[in-house]
């Protein structure tokens, strides 16, 4: 709600622009987003006040209150999963890439779901495996799958891949 209403609230007032990524920190230095960021500021409730005193302009504070809020969300968690599902390597496809796309979003989704275990990563990242090159390196890998974290599983992929 809070979101909808301060989109709703910069759009209207054409102050979009200062919580953009690439606003520059000359831009944030202008009257009109102090103003933005003195209107962020009432807007966050007393008790949460002091966790946002890092914040030093109207971009850094709306990144700030949508971090602690938004990545928290089953929405934001069932996304990541479900980016994660979708994530294939194809015959001919660069395993690198592959693992790197992997680990970032369940590094991510690691942050936000501290419940997510290290056997459930692993078998999104096998199921995602879809070529006949890594079948006999997967089978002797997942013998070891009890102490085995993402990591460590990815770079035994990647010690394999550069033995080969």
């Amino acid at each position: 709600v809070w979101k909808v209403m301060m989109r709703s609230f910069m759009s209207r007032n054409e102050l979009d622009a200062f919580v953009a990524e690439d606003s520059t920190d000359e831009e944030q230095a202008t009257l009109p987003a102090k103003a933005l960021y003195d209107e962020l500021l009432c807007s966050i409730t007393q008790n949460l006040l002091s966790s946002f005193t890092t914040a030093g302009n109207a971009r850094d504070l709306y990144r700030a209150v949508l971090r602690k809020f938004e990545d928290q969300s089953a929405t934001h968690v069932n996304t990541l999963r479900t980016q994660l599902q979708r994530l294939r390597l194809m015959e001919g496809g660069d395993l690198y890439s592959f693992l790197d796309k992997f680990t970032t979003i369940a590094k991510e989704l690691r942050q936000v779901d501290p419940h997510v275990s290290e056997v459930d990563l692993i078998q999104i990242c096998i199921t995602g495996i879809k070529t006949q090159r890594y079948e006999t390196e997967l089978r002797i890998v997942l013998r070891d799958m009890e102490d085995l974290t993402i990591d460590t599983f990815c770079d035994q992929l990647k010690q394999y891949e550069k033995s080969t």
